[in-house]
């Protein structure tokens, strides 16, 4: 659901002796996006206006005009996601869970099956909306099949969840496809997310998004967000920050946290007065619900006085709390802040710890690390690198 680094300088004033320590920080979203978007001030986008932008690349051609559905047959294209045995759904459906090692050519056989058997058909004829006769939470009979061993859209997608949390993602593929073809909503938005990043299946951009826009037309929340990030990042379309605004700003106005910061990152790109201003609305309404990426973002706006008055002792605050949620960046951020008293008296030890807890996800907080402990004497880096770990402990860390 990837980053550079900013830098910036504090001076280290140890027992007489001054130390320059450079340190950095995850990259300033107005850095982020190449191409700026319009301030839209007050836009209250609705849905329809959002679903307006699929609806305008159906007229121009490029956008998926139907209902995503499986190829038609594994006769027909030669290439099914079932296996080979024709097995019923509820066999394919104990098949893929059971605990089996397939061999490395099985498992490309399957992907190549699963990437023939999920091309997106254009023939608006035929299609069958969300509102036809094809219904989320229908199931898969065969007229040969035991009673009760129909399997439901929704059973194959909790199961796909489940395949895919374990890690194995093209027996998750699998029954996304299934659940797809039965009508799922949220099926083909998760089926694209592999598809996105190449898991389990070939990486395949233009699949992704037609996935995409075939879950938003069955009206999955999810395919709102997927959109906005490939068009914020350019994956498989052209670089679109307006559109992708409007995408996220569906979910972010239905309250969605995560959604909220990417509009904040994204009018933060624009780079003037107003749109900091507006970054730092929804990077509070975000913070509010103590999204950590938001508690972050919002810090340095308080940092640098962009769209606030500036106020470090906000920033420090805001800084802790996504440090708390295990945050390694802002965990990062925080020991930067106590070796430069900025917001928060100095204080080494603390520093020291801060570095400790990032560390096990960043490695240049060890480095600092260790060019801070040069400057220590014994016993202060065994107090910082105690309660370092014990931050690591209560709080975790990640990237």
């Amino acid at each position: 659901m990837s980053s550079k680094f900013f830098t910036g300088f504090f001076i280290l004033a140890l027992t007489g002796a001054t130390v320059a320590v450079q340190y950095y920080c995850t990259q300033d979203p107005e850095s982020e996006t190449p191409s700026f978007l319009e301030i839209i001030s007050g836009d209250n986008t609705e849905q329809e206006d959002l679903k307006e932008i699929t609806q305008d690349e159906q007229e121009n051609g490029d956008a998926v005009n139907t209902e995503q559905k499986v190829s038609e047959s594994a006769d027909e294209k030669g290439a099914a996601a079932e296996t080979p045995d024709e097995k019923q759904p509820s066999e394919d459906l104990n098949s893929v869970s059971s605990s089996t090692e397939d061999t490395a050519s099985e498992d490309e056989k399957n992907s190549k099956e699963v990437n023939s058997a999920a091309d997106v058909h254009t023939d608006g004829e035929n299609a069958a909306g969300p509102a036809d006769e094809v219904k989320e939470g229908g199931t898969a009979e065969d007229e040969n099949a035991d009673p009760g061993k129909s399997v439901s859209a929704d059973e194959y997608f909790e199961q796909a969840e489940k395949l895919e949390n374990e890690g194995r993602y093209l027996d998750a593929a699998i029954l996304y496809m299934k659940a797809t073809e039965l009508g799922h909503a949220e099926a083909p938005n998760s089926l694209g997310i592999l598809y996105l990043h190449g898991a389990g299946v070939e990486e395949d951009y233009t699949k992704a998004r037609m996935l995409f826009e075939e879950a938003l037309r069955r009206g999955s929340p999810s395919a709102y967000k997927s959109l906005g990030f490939i068009y914020k990042t350019g994956r498989g379309v052209p670089l679109d920050s307006d559109k992708a605004l409007k995408f996220f700003m569906y979910p972010a106005e239905q309250g969605d946290a995560m959604s909220q910061n990417e509009v904040g990152t994204i009018y933060q790109s624009k780079s003037n007065d107003e749109a900091y201003k507006q970054a730092a609305v929804w990077y509070g309404k975000s913070a509010d619900q103590n999204y950590e990426q938001a508690l972050y973002n919002l810090a340095h706006l308080y940092k640098e006085g962009k769209g606030v008055e500036k106020n470090p002792e906000r920033s420090v605050s805001l800084l802790r709390r996504a440090a708390e949620q295990g945050y390694s960046f802002a965990q990062h951020d925080l020991a930067a802040a106590y070796g430069a008293g900025d917001g928060v008296e100095k204080d080494m030890i603390q520093m020291y710890a801060w570095f400790t807890a990032a560390g096990h996800s960043l490695e240049a907080s060890l480095d600092y690390r260790s060019m801070l402990g040069s400057l220590m004497t014994e016993e202060e880096r065994m107090k910082g690198e105690a309660a370092g770990e014990e931050y690591y402990r209560l709080y975790g860390s990640h990237e």
